[in-house]
């Protein structure tokens, strides 16, 4: 096989989409992998909250973006992208913001205002995610495409990079301020107000993006036929159940990290944001990766790599191999979300792209639910370990469907195309 090589530079890409990338980098940093990662489980703790409770609240918010998944992949199909990504990062401001200001009530109320503010952020959270990969993918095409997607992810990595390590010792620095210490929360709490405050700055490249609305529908014969059901479900399935494991770790690394292992907070703000520093630079080789070997190698490699990267988070009781499973772990989902999200988006049609994409997110936010909230009660039970040990098998159970039901038979028509010949 050829491969081709390619420039990896921004200027390839539309203006549209350019500005999109700046919008995720912004989530990088704040909320997705970057400061509230690190800081949100930590304040709770500080709060006297336990991990039932922890579990909940993330819990509630992946469970959000699943149940508003399919409705905003059909309200982007209907309305327009572009309207539903501005319209998510107002909500995302909101519950975002909103989530450490519910901090300042009293005990008795302040339980089910973090409740509702963190679903509020959520249903953004939910729009934001499923339209933009319709987006990106009705902008681009062949290299460009996967270039899109690689820079995504690669710059949110880099973005949460810089909000972990950021994130890991601003408490430190408001405790001195505060006359504190690292045991009381409000380090945490201003911590967290900051994140919500940057995160609003996320909405300006949204709102300058071109008013004329992206089309992700077609009028091609092709596209108004029945829906790809066996697809849609079989790849949501693989989602699924490859993302419980990432979950497990995402959710609950910070918490074992401080209760478990006794790691320094500003410890495991360098360890997730070495984490981060991986996945950049695995998501930005993703491309070439493609080229080599084709998305559907590139995904299945990613996820069994990933999920391989679980068992020193299951089977060592020791900061550093933990914290290297970790880092792995974020380093291959670096390759696996792009190549992932181009297969599915190149399987269907454009008319269903929408669809699926809201298929795909609802399935990772049940994966990501099934993490934190039944994840959160069973650590009583069987520990963070365990809980890890279980989040491998659900991730290694996905690869293989994968592999069975995509990389398998794609082998297959290769070769009876090779024997038949021109």
């Amino acid at each position: 096989m050829t491969v081709r090589h390619h420039s990896t530079g921004l200027h390839q890409v539309p203006r549209d989409v350019r500005l999109l990338l700046s919008t995720s980098a912004l989530v990088g940093f704040t909320v997705w992998g970057g400061m509230y990662t690190v800081i949100l489980n930590l304040y709770l703790l500080r709060l006297g909250y336990d991990s039932g409770y922890i579990g909940l609240i993330n819990g509630l918010g992946a469970f959000t973006v699943a149940i508003f998944a399919l409705l905003a992949g059909l309200a982007g199909d209907k309305v327009g992208t572009r309207r539903l990504l501005i319209i998510g990062m107002v909500l995302m401001v909101v519950g975002y913001f909103g989530f450490p200001l519910a901090g300042y009530a009293s005990a008795g109320t302040r339980s089910a205002l973090f409740l509702v503010t963190y679903f509020v952020g959520h249903i953004g959270m939910s729009f934001y995610i499923v339209n933009a990969s319709p987006f990106l993918t009705a902008l681009t095409q062949g290299e460009t495409r996967a270039l899109a997607f690689a820079w995504q992810t690669g710059l949110t990595a880099l973005a949460a990079f810089a909000g972990s390590l950021i994130a890991g010792f601003l408490p430190g620095a408001f405790a001195v301020l505060q006359g504190g210490s690292l045991a009381d929360p409000a380090p945490y709490h201003v911590t967290l107000l900051v994140a919500g405050g940057l995160l609003s700055a996320a909405i300006v490249p949204l709102v300058a993006t071109d008013r004329a609305e992206v089309s992700t529908t077609t009028r091609a014969p092709q596209a108004t036929g029945n829906a790809p059901l066996g697809i849609i479900i079989a790849l949501s399935l693989v989602s699924l159940l490859t993302i419980i494991g990432e979950g497990t770790a995402r959710t609950f690394f910070n918490v074992y990290f401080d209760t478990r292992l006794a790691v320094p907070t500003a410890r495991i703000g360098a360890v997730a944001a070495l984490a981060q520093l991986l996945a950049a630079g695995t998501s930005l080789a993703t491309p070439t990766l493609i080229d080599r070997i084709g998305t559907a190698k590139a995904t299945l490699v990613g996820g069994l790599i990933k999920t391989l990267c679980l068992l020193p988070l299951a089977l060592i009781g020791h900061w550093i191999p933990a914290g290297l499973g970790l880092m792995g772990l974020m380093a291959f989902a670096g390759i696996l979300r792009p190549a992932f999200t181009i297969y599915h988006q190149e399987s269907v049609a454009p008319h269903w792209r929408a669809a699926i994409s809201g298929a795909i997110t609802m399935a990772t936010a049940m994966g990501f639910f099934i993490a934190a909230f039944v994840g959160g009660n069973l650590i009583p039970l069987i520990g963070y370990r365990g809980l890890f040990m279980i989040g491998a098998v659900a991730s290694l159970a996905g690869m293989l469907l994968f592999w069975a039901r995509f990389v398998i038979p794609a082998r297959s028509a290769e070769s009876v195309g090779a024997e038949l010949g021109p």
